[in-house]
């Protein structure tokens, strides 16, 4: 016998079963309860087994629903910061205190220490104020940031079924879809990982907004009035809220008790959102003279237009299709943008193909759907119309296609879809099929969930499997380098940079490019030795160039690299525009290692440029340095109020030791004077400067094997391996002489952990 018809008539059964008992409670809830008369505003076009008179039921089913949506996940609250999630909360103090609050509505929010301005500025106070909120509770530990992404994954969950359920008139389907929503593996990005936030917040403004909507035909002005808060928080949150008005459409047409989709239908249902349209006109216009997004590339490197830009809406289009039907790569990039020989965009033809069969499908089964099946016209809409701010209609010059969190809201479209099929036939079986496909589509989405929740709970590994499913990607180098679990030799962190630059060249992202020039020429500044003189002087010349932006090309050469800009460049420039302040610390760093008188004053006027950035504690060290200890701690102190920054920390008890020192060598005569003196450089890291105090009692030193082989460390450490090697030599077997040369090596050229 066919499996469905057996399937079928054991469903038939329950389902008669299930129907008395509901009938035997409603007469026993009448005759314990007196009469009330109900107002029925909307029929729903098929009796449900479900009464919505019982609610608690229901509710239960709503909160276990949302406990498993946010399993997959919960390996995410051991996960550090991630990606933006440094630059966003970790390294910028605005979000550490509610003292900047005024900041967050009048800075970007990807740089909230820059005013708002023409050119990649986004405007979210509402997630920065979420950021604040959990670093003062949290006290800046991330597992309190993924305990609130939790949080809002099962509120946002309830509130979709919800959605779901009144939209499609289908409670147990409303569950199984908004299920499958949850554990999509796509949502690993918006719950694992902090910044992914936003996506999860607009998406539950826009679903409190309909909510708000459902309840007007009984409560308009409590309707209106929460409907607008919702709207406000929905802008606040991220700019994909402009699709707001598509899903209060949705509303209007419930509220119209279903009608087909024809012309009379779609112009009443226009009317009754004028409102949320007038709303999201203003805000695109706003955007266009105030806030317009314009990126990542430089538009004259990168034109995009004609059929290139075609090419790319589609291309975007089959790659969000692929992801939404078939996530089994996932990655942090989907679509890193390549440039052909011209330097133009390169349009991947399986994709763009891809892309333009399914557009096409999506649309004419829209239009056939309208008047047979408008649930499934509506669900058709509502993919499209959420994937449009994301689809590079209008070009954002990101550096790939799309991110896997863009399709939080188009794939409520296709859950809502979906649930539209079964209504389609009266047939059994193909009612039934769907059922039967959910399980296992339900168990894959919540391995493939929790596969990529264990990236985002290690960020080293993130980063390694970032760096090899996207080899050409300009980030993953540098995010590999920052989270490294172990110390690795200078040469490597070089390598990773290096890779970095060539990657960003080759694909026109100057600014990146520059960013990881400047980073490798801060490596071979930090690492070079201070009697290595030529790599002093270069390194200077190199930060005082980048400071002042005279020069035609800045150029440090070291033994370890030969590091190089163009300074003619209007885009070079500009991109090291925003590194002066890092500039100028690093200009004191090598002047105070060189006792240069120059040192304090860069050093004050790089903590006047930004006096809480991340170069503070080394402009504090240079002060340190030139004999400034209250001004350098004053500095600290400044940044420390307001960021937990473990550099500030360290660094003051770095200063504080060498005050001690100095302080000891005050009242010290002869050779301990000496040694006091040296101790107070050594702990501040000027090896250089203590070597030069340390050589003229050499003779002395060389009586007490202990003291003798310090010494021989320090001279290394500055540089001369040949005056610690002829020290050891008095001491030491050659043999072992050359195993101590080598470690002490590795650990000068090595770079630590942060």
């Amino acid at each position: 016998m066919d499996i469905f018809v057996i399937y079928g008539s054991l469903v038939q059964k329950a389902r008669g079963c299930w129907r008395l008992w509901c009938a035997r409670h409603d007469t026993l809830s009448r005759s314990a309860k007196p009469a009330r008369r109900t107002i029925q505003i909307e029929a729903s076009p098929r009796p449900t087994p479900f009464n919505p008179k019982r609610s608690p039921p229901y509710t239960l089913l709503l909160l276990f629903a949302g406990l498993l949506a946010i399993l997959p996940f919960v390996a995410a609250l051991g996960g550090p910061f991630i990606w933006d999630d440094n630059g966003l909360i970790l390294n910028n103090p605005y979000v550490q205190s509610f003292s900047f609050s005024q900041r967050w509505f009048t800075h970007s929010y990807f740089d909230a220490g820059q005013p708002l301005q023409l050119g990649a500025t986004y405007f979210r106070p509402l997630a920065l104020a979420s950021f604040a909120l959990d670093w003062q509770w949290g006290s800046g530990n991330p597992t309190a940031f993924h305990a609130t992404n939790l949080l809002l994954h099962f509120i946002t969950t309830i509130v979709i079924i919800l959605a779901l359920k009144r939209w499609s008139a289908s409670p147990i389907g409303a569950l199984f879809g908004g299920l499958l929503l949850a554990w999509h593996p796509t949502k690993a990005e918006s719950v694992a990982w902090i910044s992914g936030r936003t996506d999860i917040l607009v998406a539950l403004f826009i679903l409190l907004a309909c909510h708000a909507r459902a309840l007007r035909p009984s409560r308009r002005y409590l309707s209106v009035s929460l409907e607008g808060l919702a709207t406000i928080g929905a802008y606040a949150c991220k700019e994909t809220a402009v699709v707001l008005p598509v899903f209060i459409a949705i509303e209007t047409w419930l509220e119209a008790k279903r009608p087909p989709l024809t012309i009379q239908s779609g112009l009443s249902i226009l009317r009754g959102c004028r409102g949320q349209i007038l709303v999201a006109l203003s805000y695109l216009i706003a955007r266009s003279y105030w806030m317009r997004i314009a990126g990542n590339f430089t538009s004259d490197l990168v034109p995009i237009s004609g059929f290139t830009h075609i090419g790319l809406v589609l291309q975007t289009f089959g790659r969000a299709i692929q992801i939404a039907f078939l996530p089994l790569t996932q990655k942090g990039q989907h679509g890193l943008v390549s440039l052909n020989a011209q330097g133009r965009l390169q349009i991947d033809s399986i994709y763009a193909l891809t892309g333009t069969i399914a557009l096409l499908a999506i649309v004419v089964l829209a239009l056939w759907a309208r008047c047979r099946l408008p649930l499934l016209t509506w669900g058709c809409l509502l993919f499209l119309v959420s994937w449009l701010p994301t689809s590079h209609v209008v070009p954002t010059h990101l550096a790939c296609d799309l991110f896997e969190r863009f399709l939080f809201l188009p794939l409520l479209g296709l859950a809502l879809a979906l649930l539209a099929i079964p209504k389609a036939s009266v047939d059994l079986r193909f009612r039934v099929t769907p059922v039967i496909l959910i399980f296992p589509l339900l168990g894959f989405g919540a391995w493939r969930s929790y596969a990529r929740t264990l990236d985002y709970a290690d960020a080293h590994r993130f980063w390694a499997h970032e760096n090899r499913v996207n080899p050409l990607s300009v980030v993953a180098p540098v995010g590999l380098l920052d989270s490294r679990t172990s110390a690795l030799p200078v040469t490597s962190a070089l390598a990773l940079l290096d890779q970095c630059y060539r990657n960003a060249t080759t694909r026109g992202q100057t600014a990146e490019a520059v960013r990881c020039v400047f980073d490798a020429a801060a490596y071979v500044a930090d690492f070079s030795a201070d009697l290595d003189k030529h790599t002093q002087t270069s390194a200077i010349e190199f930060f005082r160039a980048v400071e002042e932006g005279t020069p035609t090309v800045a150029v440090l050469d070291s033994p370890m690299a030969t590091v190089k800009v163009d300074l003619t460049q209007s885009s070079n420039r500009a991109a090291l525009e925003s590194r002066r302040g890092a500039a100028l610390s690093l200009l004191a760093s090598l002047e105070s290692r060189r006792r240069d008188a120059r040192a304090s004053d860069d050093a004050r006027k790089a903590i006047a440029a930004c006096s809480l950035c991340r170069y503070v504690p080394r402009a504090a060290n240079a002060l340190a340095a030139c004999g400034d200890i209250q001004e350098s701690l004053r500095a600290l102190e400044r940044l420390s109020n307001v960021s937990k920054s473990p550099g500030a920390a360290l660094m003051r008890l770095q200063i504080l030791r060498s005050a001690e020192w100095r302080q000891k060598a005050s009242v010290l005569v002869g050779p301990e004077k000496v040694h006091a003196e040296a101790q107070a450089l050594l702990s501040i890291g000027l090896f250089g400067a203590a070597y030069e105090i340390l050589h003229p009692h050499l003779s002395e030193f060389e009586q007490f094997p202990e003291v003798a082989q310090d010494f021989a460390r320090v001279a290394l450490n500055a540089g001369n391996q040949q005056e610690a090697r002829k020290v050891l030599l008095k001491s030491l077997p050659l043999s072992e002489i050359d195993t101590l040369i080598e470690r002490w090596q590795k650990e000068r050229t090595t770079v630590y952990p942060n």
